[in-house]
């Protein structure tokens, strides 16, 4: 259900915990407790730390090293106790549905993950995990649901931004797995999973730049191609965003390999959309940002960027040839990072039209 990174740590009895540094140093060493001298022994300095601090942290962490050993029922209890406290946080709540869930409890994880949310409203972690629970119940609706709330309470949280993309990517909707993947492309820090959609997003564009069937690019249309923009802007937001694309598509140079067919399209489309209002009237963090990058940075290497593990053989190529583009262009990702807050957050619900 979920996969987390085990910090194991080693843990100083000697030293007095009272700041919050001093407890991630703590914690932190406990590893080499774990690793060099075995489970009982790093508990032991757990349950005397937790004796003197009364930090749950230092439980979770015993949780942490069951569940690393797959032992999932000696978890629970341990997570039962402090996600009852004072200090307790969503990570606590986490783990133990994913204890609950690997043990078969299927109804008694989403109890737990649901009882963390009148903890933690605001949790994106936490609606996630509700997602896929749902979806292992093949409640898809549901899991979508849960998703988007996860967006709409905490927009910087990713992994929402990756389930949403895949879901949408088979569908008739799959061009808003673009916005979604390209968000989680740019706050993700898993590398795995950017991967994933790097590629994913690059096999949607390619089949827009591959196809200038109308019909079968854009089956929820309606829309003639010759459809005056007041018409467009007066249609929900699929439909303007799908028009858009669609009279970009009409001028790419198709001589161009795909990924620079890609790249054409997507500044084409980025422009007409600024040009006619449309990122006034729908504020989105991922658009006002790529248009950022085409005013102050280099597009073309953004782009390469972003679609590394779509096309391999090409980014490399490129890559090589323009190294400082792309050193360049790295380093001003990372000065201007992505910010996603309420007001231009996207997911699906907050652009629908009646």
């Amino acid at each position: 259900m979920i996969k987390i990174f085990i910090g194991l740590l080693l843990i100083l009895p000697s030293i007095k915990l009272i700041s919050q540094s001093e407890t991630e140093i703590a914690l932190q060493k406990t590893f080499n407790i774990y690793e060099g001298l075995g489970k009982e022994k790093a508990f032991e300095y757990i349950d005397s730390l937790y004796k003197l601090t009364q930090k749950s942290d230092f439980m979770y962490q015993k949780a942490l090293i069951f569940y690393s050993e797959r032992d999932f029922s000696s978890a629970v209890p341990v997570l039962e106790k402090i996600k009852r406290n004072n200090d307790t946080k969503e990570e606590y709540f986490q783990l133990l549905g994913s204890c609950y869930d690997f043990i078969g409890q299927k109804n008694k994880c989403i109890f737990v993950l649901n009882e963390g949310l009148v903890r933690f409203p605001k949790s994106g972690r936490l609606h996630y995990e509700l997602g896929n629970a749902e979806i292992g119940r093949k409640e898809r609706e549901t899991a979508v649901t849960y998703w988007e709330k996860g967006i709409s309470v905490e927009p910087s949280y990713a992994n929402n931004y990756y389930r949403l993309c895949k879901y949408y990517a088979p569908t008739q909707e799959k061009l808003i797995s673009l916005i979604y993947g390209e968000s989680f492309l740019n706050i993700s820090t898993s590398t795995q999973k950017k991967q994933e959609i790097s590629k994913l997003i690059y096999e949607i564009y390619t089949s827009l730049v591959k196809s200038k069937n109308r019909k079968t690019l854009f089956p929820l249309s309606d829309l003639k191609p010759s459809s005056p923009i007041d018409e467009i802007s007066r249609r929900p937001f699929i439909f303007r965003f799908q028009e858009r694309i669609y009279e970009s598509l009409k001028s790419i140079n198709e001589s161009q390999s795909e990924l620079r067919q890609i790249i054409e399209l997507r500044s084409k489309f980025l422009k007409d959309w600024d040009e006619s209002g449309f990122s006034i009237h729908y504020p989105i963090a991922l658009v006002d940002y790529q248009l950022n990058v085409i005013n102050k940075a280099d597009f073309e290497a953004y782009s390469y960027i972003i679609f590394n593990a779509g096309n391999v053989e090409e980014f490399q190529k490129w890559a090589a040839e323009n190294q400082k583009r792309i050193y360049d262009q790295a380093v001003w990702m990372e000065q201007n990072p992505l910010i996603i807050n309420d007001s231009n957050s996207f997911f699906k619900i907050k652009f629908r039209e009646e």
